[in-house]
């Protein structure tokens, strides 16, 4: 009997081997499911890491993109001065006229008039750090001419002169005078003339509203040592009222 029983929890009986079998059967998906829920549970919380990393990084933090707009972006404003709003001003009363200069002296020197014509010397400009005294030196400056009697077209005014050109250098030195240039050019809101005969000197033309001519002469000291301030002084010009 003790041996039978001995046997019997040896080897289990049949329906107890069923028994065990249903349960291991019931058991293998609890297994898969709980596999599954770690699964989830493990994938979430690598994420919920990965994303507290991110907020953590500085560059890509809202607070930090927040923080950094919100900080203005100043515009850099540039800031454009006239050169010549401290330039000395010139006007002429009886022709109406005036522009600035950068306080050139008026004292000094002399420059020679048209070749043709009755112009009137009126006053001369010069930059006396570029002058020799006693001496024909060309130096930095201009002269203005006023001829109230000459009633003819800028062009016509442009041929007399140039005519007297020729004529003064058969005279004076029995050759041929250098070619002379001519164009047309702007001066404030007027139409006007140069013309040049030589490298350091050129003459600016305009009518004057009472139908004269009001002559401008420039002389350089070496080539293009005065054209640069010239053109500034006459981008100041204007007729007064």
């Amino acid at each position: 009997m003790s041996m039978i029983i001995a046997t019997c929890s040896k080897y289990p009986s049949r329906s107890r081997l069923k028994l065990m079998k249903k349960n291991q059967n019931g058991f293998v998906p609890v297994i898969i499911i709980l596999v599954v829920l770690i699964g989830f549970v493990g994938a979430y919380f690598i994420g919920t890491f990965k994303n507290k990393s991110t907020i953590i990084n500085p560059s890509s933090s809202p607070l930090a993109i927040a923080t950094q707009s919100a900080v203005p972006t100043i515009p850099t404003v540039k800031q454009t001065t006239d050169p010549t709003a401290n330039w000395k001003t010139y006007t002429d009363v009886n022709s109406r006229f005036s522009f600035r200069h950068p306080n050139l002296d008026t004292n000094c020197c002399m420059i020679g008039g048209p070749f043709h014509g009755n112009a009137t010397h009126v006053a001369t400009f010069a930059n006396t750090t570029t002058t020799r005294e006693g001496t024909d030196k060309p130096f930095d400056g201009f002269a203005v001419y006023i001829d109230s009697t000459d009633k003819t077209s800028l062009e016509e005014y442009f041929n007399q002169e140039k005519s007297g050109i020729s004529g003064y250098y058969k005279e004076a030195y029995n050759q041929t005078p250098p070619p002379t240039s001519f164009s047309q050019v702007t001066i404030g809101d007027n139409q006007a003339i140069v013309f040049k005969y030589k490298s350091l000197s050129a003459s600016y033309v305009l009518s004057l509203p009472n139908g004269g001519k009001l002559i401008l002469i420039m002389t350089e000291e070496k080539e293009g040592s005065f054209q640069p301030t010239l053109n500034q002084i006459l981008s100041t010009f204007k007729f007064t009222q």
